[in-house]
């Protein structure tokens, strides 16, 4: 019999995971800007364009798994304005920024939009 994790430690342990996402994240980044490379629009359109093939992969996984339920997706056109100019926004802020600050910045800003959707949505 498999035992599972407490909800507390599988919450710690999605944090501490997506904290190192981040931080790799920003040295990836880093390593690939840094040495030039690769330009900020290439490096943004090479990492959207990536998002896009893993996506459809998940999502026809997804619907194979669960062939009596069709897979709806939620997509708006802000959201994806938002994203591009995020996906901008970073790779041109790491042409100037060193990867501690960038890193930083980028985390910061999640967790503020974050909090103000949340807030506007009325939750506490």
């Amino acid at each position: 019999m498999l035992l599972r994790p407490s909800p507390r430690i599988t919450t710690f342990l999605f944090s501490v995971l997506a904290l190192l996402a981040f931080a790799a994240n920003s040295i990836l980044a880093r390593l690939a800007l840094g040495s030039g490379e690769i330009d900020a629009a290439g490096f943004t359109m090479v990492r959207l364009l990536s998002a896009i093939v893993m996506l459809t992969i998940l999502l026809s996984v997804k619907h194979q798994s669960h062939s009596i339920r069709a897979v709806k997706a939620k997509s708006s056109w802000f959201s994806a304005l938002m994203l591009f100019i995020y996906a901008c926004s970073f790779s041109f802020a790491y042409i100037s920024l060193d990867t501690a600050t960038g890193a930083l910045v980028l985390f910061a800003a999640v967790q503020i939009t974050m909090v103000i959707k949340n807030h506007l949505q009325g939750n506490r």
